[in-house]
């Protein structure tokens, strides 16, 4: 069972392709962490993960790589 501070942290894979699906919709666009120093255009977000684990490769990669955020 999740920790409560963990479950309010994290989404559901299906909350998560739904965030995507929005972002997508909505023309945002990505960049790398490293590409923050540079000016970037309205629209702009990085995607980052607290962690490592194979559950987001399983569960969020599959959403990223649908609308081009991979």
């Amino acid at each position: 069972m999740l920790h409560p501070l963990a479950k309010s942290l994290s989404v559901s894979p299906e909350e998560f392709a739904i965030q995507m699906r929005y972002l997508h919709e909505h023309n945002w666009k990505t960049i790398t962490p490293s590409e923050i120093q540079k000016k970037v255009p309205c629209k702009t977000l990085v995607i980052t993960f607290d962690d490592g684990y194979y559950d987001v490769y399983k569960n969020a990669f599959p959403a990223m790589k649908e609308y081009g955020y991979f």
